[in-house]
């Protein structure tokens, strides 16, 4: 037997430490791999699997290790060198292997990682295509998209995305037009989506509106037809309700079911209404026909006796057709009115048939009245005027007395003879009569302007008036009939005694003025044109008064023109002054008129704000011009004509420029009014800042209209920065309403932390999460409350690290339980008597996790082994850096080498897995209770 163990090789030792060296060594041989595949399949260590894995390292032994045959440590271990493989390739996988092992994993979570790696290191249009269609993580689509160099895969992201943030991120990653073209159809999708729910429902609306108010609607046929197009866009509007929740659905069709039944009454009475309007449309089809039948024969009446009156038709045709009035009339019911017309037609007709000879005599007589005033000469002359109204009025008289009894009978003919004679003779009397009022008036003035100046004194005046109307007298025609003749004679007897009276009066009245004439010497006028225009005045004055008799008229007059010479001295100084001043000023001008034909050849060349500033200096120039004063009046004409010749041009130059900027400065009007209309009063103001800055650089558009201009583009401003003011306080409210909730949620949530269990935590977690999102997701212009909310998210954050310390400190102490519980069981199984079941049964073993369950049963099970219990003690004591028996220091410090060894070959070291293996050599015996007190404090 001890030959036999000695016999045996090295890779079926039992200590697995010796197991992994002699897989070292298989490793560079060449007929090992039945060997190392034998290892792999059976040995019960992992470590020695693990390395036997190593050793046969290819991607079909890789992929060949699956959780059916291979323990699910070794599976993962498999994996990761898979992976490893696949990211950093140290073998050639081949596609197949590749599709193999992607769609082992595809579904499998914690993959997503790998694989966005694995697609960057290797891109394969294939599997990004189906991993983009199977996965819905947001984070790991996202990253997918801006790593993939395939439009097909960024178009199936795209369409698997439905919120309107991620597609604005992924649009700024997009490789190609068809993958844009995609991102902005699905955003423009999405928008159109969710106003469209919207949309039907105010269309829903609208229409239980109209269906309403048709209950106040009286005209039948409108109710009913409405009513037929509005059901019909019911039935339109069902097929999409279901876009909308479904309380909505069910308020709408209940909203429509009840408004149908109290529409239901309305629209009977409406169909009978309805029918009753359809019969009497046809009652008065049939009335207006009769009305035309009868209007028919009463055109036939007065055509007949027409012919009667004007061909000598015989009567029995006026007989025959008032015979067919009156059985028609007795066959229909006519209205009154109409009824009226045929009443007055009839007796028309019977007039005619009684009365036909004296009606054709006086038609005679009419005739024969026209041609006698056709043959009277019309008026030409004020001569004939009044034996033409004469003539006339004695015609218009007969012509009444002839036709007031047969006017209706007349023959047209006739009366638009006679209309034309009488507006001839009307045309040629009006320009006639016209004359003479003016001539009337023209007298009626006359004598009452010479009776005026008669009473004022200025009898030379009134002397001329008499004599334009002696003029008169002479050139009218017919003047002695235009004015009542004691008018006349009374002015003639006047100007008799006036003519006697007036060398008694003159002499008077020009001393008078002498004597205010040498006051005006002794006390002249500080105003010298005053002055001037008062000796202007007494000139006036003196001629108006007429002569005096003999030698006293000169004597008068040396005296009244010695004295104008010396009144009038002062100002022939004055104006020779002014002359003077004058000649300065025209020099002026000239000068000016130099600096405006300079500043028209700048003109020329100027552009932009160089043209304002010239006509800053033409408005300064056109100043000093006007403050230059007046100039001689024989050299003001070409004087002003020379300045509007240079300035005129320049003035319309810069008023081109003018209307431009007016044009321009209208156009950022018209675009602030759209832009304020679109009532996005942040963008809004944003946008008019740059307006403004456009309108300071276009430059004046002209004094009155820059000014209103101006009026107008502030109003549009002041109007949207106000709204935009109103705006921010309005959500300023509402921020503060928000951070008001946010604050009691945060206090209850941090209440809540220090009491609360695993699942408790779990719904706080999720509270804090929702608050998080919430508060970040939030959006606005108030600065302080961006900081409220940034302080708010701060605390915020500091509960999420409470909760994930009170979720450790639970973690810990589950675990601490755990292990308690675990130990305590373990030692329970070292009596002889111990019952599995029975411990199966206990309390604190359906408190363990499923993996101290099975570590636990696998103890019940296994074998005793001291020497490998005893070495997994002194592993686990390495792992956790506790010191050993001294006794056992050189087996603890052979055990580091080769766990060191495994370490570097890529084995892992776990305590939780050393501390199965330590259950599973079986139950604990009373030797081996010193190791169990060696292990408890490894884990409590």
């Amino acid at each position: 037997m001890i030959f036999k163990k000695w016999r045996k090789a090295k890779w079926q030792h039992q200590d697995a430490s010796i197991r992994v060296e002699a897989i070292k060594e298989l490793a560079g041989q060449g007929d090992t791999k039945s060997i190392l595949s034998e290892l792999l399949a059976t040995d019960p260590d992992l470590r020695v699997r693990k390395q036997a894995l190593l050793a046969l390292e290819s991607p079909s032994t890789l992929l060949a290790i699956d959780s059916a045959q291979y323990p699910q440590a070794l599976v993962d271990f498999a994996q990761r060198r898979i992976e490893s493989f696949l990211i950093h390739p140290e073998h050639d996988f081949e596609l197949s292997q590749q599709q193999s092992y992607y769609q082992r994993i595809r579904e499998q979570k914690g993959c997503s990682q790998f694989l966005l790696q694995w697609f960057q290191v290797q891109p394969n249009e294939s599997f990004e295509l189906d991993y983009a269609a199977i996965t819905d993580h947001l984070p790991t689509l996202h990253a997918l998209f801006q790593q993939t160099s395939f439009a097909a895969v960024q178009c199936v992201i795209i369409d698997k995305v439905n919120e309107q943030k991620s597609l604005a991120k992924l649009a700024k990653h997009v490789i190609d037009e068809t993958a844009k073209e995609a991102v902005i159809e699905k955003m423009d999708g999405l928008a159109k989506l969710r106003e469209r729910p919207g949309k039907i429902k105010k269309n829903a609306q609208l229409v239980l509106s109209k269906l309403l108010a048709l209950r106040d609607q009286q005209q039948a046929e409108i109710v009913i037809e409405q009513h037929q197009r509005m059901s019909v866009e019911w039935q339109q509007l069902i097929e999409q309700l279901s876009l909308l929740s479904a309380e909505e659905q069910q308020l709408l069709i209940q909203k429509h079911s009840l408004i149908e039944s109290k529409l239901s009454e309305h629209l009977a009475k409406m169909h009978e209404r309805l029918a009753h309007h359809k019969m009497q449309r046809l009652h008065q089809q049939q009335l207006n026909q009769q009305q035309v039948e009868l209007k028919g024969l009463l055109t036939t009446l007065a055509e007949t006796q027409n012919r009667v009156i004007s061909e000598d038709a015989p009567l029995e045709q006026v007989r025959v057709v008032v015979s067919e009035i009156e059985q028609l009339m007795a066959l229909i019911q006519v209205p009154n009115d109409s009824q009226k017309q045929v009443t007055i037609a009839l007796q028309r007709a019977d007039n005619l048939l009684t009365q036909a000879e004296t009606i054709r005599e006086q038609i005679v007589c009419a005739t024969r009245l026209i041609s006698q005033l056709s043959e009277h000469k019309l008026p030409d002359s004020q001569a004939d005027l009044e034996p033409a109204e004469l003539t006339f009025k004695l015609w218009r008289e007969q012509w009444r007395l002839c036709t007031e009894n047969i006017e209706n009978w007349l023959p047209q003919s006739i009366n638009e003879a006679a209309r034309a004679l009488n507006r001839q003779w009307q045309s040629s009397l009006k320009p006639l009569r016209l004359k003479k009022r003016e001539q009337q008036h023209w007298f009626k003035q006359r004598f009452a302007e010479f009776e005026r100046l008669d009473n004022a004194g200025r009898y030379r005046a009134a002397m001329a008036v008499y004599r334009k109307i002696q003029t008169a007298l002479g050139d009218f025609s017919g003047a002695e009939q235009t004015f009542n003749p004691d008018d006349l004679q009374k002015v003639q007897a006047r100007v008799e005694e006036l003519k006697a009276l007036e060398s008694f009066v003159v002499v008077p009245r020009k001393q008078e003025v002498l004597a205010q004439l040498q006051q005006l010497v002794e006390s002249p006028l500080v105003d010298l044109n005053a002055q001037a225009a008062h000796v202007k005045q007494f000139r006036q004055r003196w001629l108006a008064l007429g002569k005096a008799e003999g030698e006293q008229e000169g004597q008068l007059n040396q005296t009244f023109n010695r004295l104008c010479e010396q009144a009038f001295a002062p100002c022939r100084s004055y104006y020779a002054q002014q002359s003077e001043i004058r000649a300065t000023n025209l020099a002026t001008k000239q000068a000016l008129l130099g600096e405006f034909a300079e500043l028209a050849e700048k003109l020329q060349h100027a552009q932009g704000k160089s043209l304002n500033v010239l006509n800053t200096q033409l408005n300064q120039l056109m100043s000093r011009w006007k403050q230059a004063g007046e100039v001689e009046r024989t050299q003001y004409q070409s004087l002003q004509q020379s300045y509007h010749n240079v300035v005129d041009p320049i003035k319309a130059q810069i008023r081109l420029y003018q209307q431009e900027n007016a044009v321009a400065k209208q156009a950022l009007i018209s675009e602030a009014e759209q832009i304020l209309a679109t009532n996005d009063f942040n963008r809004a103001t944003q946008v008019l800042k740059k307006l403004q800055k456009q309108w300071r650089a276009i430059g004046f558009a002209g004094a009155p209209q820059d000014n209103q201009l101006w009026l107008q583009f502030r109003a549009i401003n002041d109007s949207a920065f106000a709204k935009r003011d109103e705006e921010i306080k309005d959500n300023n409210a509402q921020i503060a309403k928000l951070q008001s909730e946010w604050e009691t949620r945060f206090k209850a949530l941090s209440h809540d932390i220090e009491k609360a269990d695993a699942k408790s935590l779990h719904a706080l977690k999720s509270g804090v999460n929702a608050l998080v999102a919430e508060i970040k997701n939030h959006r606005h212009d108030g600065v302080n409350s961006d900081k409220n909310n940034l302080s708010l998210s701060r605390k915020v954050g500091l509960l999420e690290e409470r909760i994930g310390k009170r979720e450790q400190w639970l973690r810990k102490q589950n675990q601490q339980r755990q292990y308690d519980n675990l130990f305590n069981l373990f030692q329970s199984m070292s009596t002889e008597d111990c019952d599995p079941q029975a411990i199966q049964d206990e309390p604190t073993y359906q408190e363990l996790n499923k993996a101290n369950q099975r570590a636990l049963n696998s103890a019940f099970k296994g074998e005793l082994h001291q020497d490998e219990r005893n070495k997994l003690t002194l592993e686990m004591e390495i792992i956790a850096q506790v010191e050993s028996p001294k006794e056992e220091a050189h087996l603890r410090q052979a055990l580091q080498v080769s766990m060191l060894s495994d370490k570097l070959s890529g084995a892992e070291v776990n305590l939780n897995e050393k501390l199965y293996q330590w259950l599973s050599c079986g139950p604990l015996t009373t030797e081996q209770e010193p190791l169990l007190a060696r292990v408890k404090p490894l884990f409590m």
